[in-house]
């Protein structure tokens, strides 16, 4: 399994660096990537986020990792159905 950081999600996402600098908070408070996945805009206050427009693109950028999540999960569940009934 790969051992992907924090920092590699946002270069991966495209944030630019104003907002990528928060990588250090999500290092901070321990954030995983399923947790990544299901934070708020309470979290990010909690964690050291606390300007508004920053939430706003963090979450965002949060929420088009879970759509490229559940597509890979569908391709993945598609994909393995195929080879069953081959």
């Amino acid at each position: 399994m790969l051992n992907v950081t924090v920092f590699d999600v946002c270069c991966i996402i495209g944030l630019d660096n104003t907002v990528a600098g928060y990588a250090d908070c999500f290092a901070q408070a321990e954030v995983t990537g399923r947790r990544l996945l299901m934070l708020t805009n309470d979290d990010l206050e909690l964690i050291g986020i606390n300007k508004l427009g920053h939430q706003e693109v963090l979450l965002q950028s949060i929420a088009l990792l879970q759509a490229l999540v559940r597509l890979v999960c569908y391709l993945y569940f598609i994909s393995r159905h195929e080879k069953q009934t081959a």
